[in-house]
Formats: C-alpha cells, structure tokens, sequence
C-alpha cells in the first residue's frame, strides 16, 4: 500500500517494504529511546553498552568459524543478485554477477557503491540479515566498517548497532540459498535502505567476468538529499512544476553523486528515470581496479558552502588510483606479474598469463578504452 497522510509525499513514496525495518522520518522521539535505553539495560542484566558488543560479536565470529567448512564450497560460486532501493516506486534496482569470496566491505565499496551511483569513501553502512524484527531504535549485530570516520557514524549509538567487521566475511558465509535475502542500508543518516536477493548461485565459468553489471533501472537518489521519503517529495515537486519544482531538480543535480553524470548535460531538469547502463559499467569497472577506500578522511575535501562565505563543509573526491589485488587471475596465489598493457590482471607465471588471455582479451581491450577517456 502507498503512503498517504497530512504529509503526502506523492505518488513515489512506498511503504510496502515490510520485510525490513523502517527507521522512523525525523529526530527519534526522546521518551521512546529513554523507553528503549531502560529495555536494553533490563536485558544486558548488569553488562555495559561495550560488553554486550564485545560478547554479540564474539558469538557471531564464533559461528561463523564453526560453519567454515560448511560455507566453503559457496566462496568458490558465482552469485546473481538482484539490488533494490526499498520504499520507492518505480522500482530503482540493479542486477549484478558477483563470486562468493567478495568481502562485505568489497560488495560496498567495489560493487554497490558504483552500480547504485553512491559515492565510495563518503557514508557509513552496514549488511544485516533478513527477515528480521527488531524495534527502530535497536538494530543490534550487523555487518560493517568498524573504523570508519564516515560523519554518520554518529547514529550507531543511537541505534544500537554493534558492528562486526566486514572485511572478515564474505558473500558465500552470508547467502547461501536462491530466494535468500540481506538488507543494505547505505547513510546511517539517511538510511537508504536496500534489498538484496539472490536470484542463482552457479558454479564459475571462467569465459564470463567474475564481477559484472546485468542490468537496472533508474537513477539512484541524490546524496544527502535527507532521506527516501524526502526524495520521493522532491520528484512529487518536479512533477508539479513551477518554481518549487525547478529548485528540486537544482538541488538533485548538484548532489555529490551526480556532479560528473551525464544527465546533468541533457537539459535542465532532474530525470529520475535516466540509467546509462555503459556509464555505470565504467564506474564499476574503475573501482574494481582501484584499491579499497580507507574509511578514513583522507578521500575529502572541502568547499565552500556557498560562494565567498568563510564556512566550509566536508566533500568527497574519488581515488582512481589503479591498484588491484594482486592475485593471478588462473590459481589465485599471490603474484606480482601484470599484465603489461592495462597493468590489472595479475598472474603468477607466463604460463598462466598466456592461458587466461583468450577470457582478459576483452577486459583488457574494455580498460584500455576507458583509461584512454580518462
């Protein structure tokens, strides 16, 4: 069912995502996280905030290594995800081909941060399993940056959120069954929240790419823009017209995210509806060949907030520096031979090299052409 109230956001907004938590619009009721303080401290029956992290966490390291052998086979699979912005209509999803061993923090930061059209190096998040029912103030263990100094980071205590680092576990611990869901929500502030389904889980076939875009519909929300539902009134705006509307678009299209896009270029207005499929693919394809962000504030910047005033606010400015993993693309050992022309694939041995060139050809040949528009 569509959301209608004294406050309609229009015809966008969708609160039918009920299989994941919807953290309340605005400042979280005082008396209701007083309520939820003294419900956390009844259950912890004596412990600190930092002792129940410390055992949620413990306790989850401690099964995920009970279930090693049992997830090993999946970190040698090739998954086909569906990624779907919950709580917005017409839907805005993506469908990619990752391997089981991608790290949490990799599937944010190399995968879905690109093909979303988020900005890598700039907000919190966290993966959680689904379905869960928990209170909107109490989230609990999630998988995420433990280090990050993302400014949203401040939201954890407020919410509750014990973190386990993503860095430590992958894909294939986490899904394991076709129809299997995760939650991702990207912007602790925000709280974009995503849907991420498992739609196959096939054996690797070494002719096709390890990771890559499949398909997807319509452009991600602005950065900063507040929230789903307060995107979801800025569209209702544009619809309308007027001069409402043409402030809207103006603030969508100077969002962080949306600077180097094209849609910038074809008119005046805001185009929810707009995804180049070739443009994210290039996105995604240089962050897979640059190395991780650092979860720290070197990635920014700032600008002035408005033109000659003396206040500054924080940016953000990409890496694109091209380092990989260096991993030889056949057997997967450490290596420190490249491949000379695109300076990406790494392979332990000319051997190997030579073999995996008929599957690199394309990639290689794909690299070069987007280097050369850089």
């Amino acid at each position: 069912s569509r959301t209608k109230s004294s406050e309609d956001p229009g015809e966008w907004y969708d609160s039918s995502d009920d299989e994941t938590r919807s953290i309340d619009e605005g400042a979280p009721d005082l008396m209701r996280l007083m309520m939820m303080t003294n419900e956390r401290q009844f259950a912890r029956m004596g412990m600190s905030e930092e002792e129940m992290e410390e055992k949620d966490v413990k306790k989850k390291k401690a099964e995920l290594k009970k279930n090693a052998e049992r997830d090993a086979p999946f970190l040698l699979k090739s998954y086909i995800l569906r990624v779907q912005l919950c709580n917005i209509r017409p839907r805005i999803w993506r469908r990619i081909r990752v391997p089981g061993h991608v790290t949490l923090h990799e599937m944010h930061d190399h995968v879905l941060c690109p093909v979303m059209g988020w900005c890598r190096n700039y907000h919190a998040y966290y993966f959680k399993d689904l379905p869960y029912r928990v209170s909107d103030y109490d989230i609990g263990l999630v998988y995420g940056p433990v280090h990050s100094r993302a400014i949203d980071m401040s939201h954890a205590n407020m919410y509750n959120i014990h973190f386990l680092d993503d860095k430590t576990v992958k894909l294939g611990q986490v899904l394991q069954v076709v129809g299997q869901k995760i939650e991702y929500l990207y912007d602790l502030g925000d709280n974009f929240r995503h849907k991420i389904v498992v739609e196959a889980i096939e054996d690797k076939d070494t002719s096709l790419p390890e990771f890559e875009l499949l398909d997807g519909a319509r452009s991600c929300p602005g950065e900063d823009c507040g929230s789903i539902h307060n995107y979801a009134k800025k569209l209702d705006l544009i619809k309308k017209g007027g001069s409402e509307g043409a402030k809207a678009s103006s603030e969508l299209m100077h969002c962080a995210n949306f600077r180097d896009q094209q849609q910038q270029q074809k008119g005046s207005k805001f185009d929810p509806d707009y995804f180049d499929i070739k443009a994210q693919r290039r996105r995604f394809m240089l962050a897979l060949a640059s190395k991780a962000s650092p979860l720290d504030d070197s990635n920014m910047t700032t600008i002035p907030l408005v033109s000659g005033a003396k206040h500054n606010i924080p940016t953000f400015k990409e890496s694109r520096d091209l380092v990989v993993d260096k991993k030889c693309r056949v057997c997967g050992l450490a290596s420190s031979h490249r491949c000379s022309k695109c300076h990406v694939a790494f392979y332990c041995s000319r051997d190997h090299q030579k073999d995996h060139w008929p599957t690199h050809k394309k990639e290689c040949a794909k690299l070069l052409r987007e280097a050369e528009k850089e």
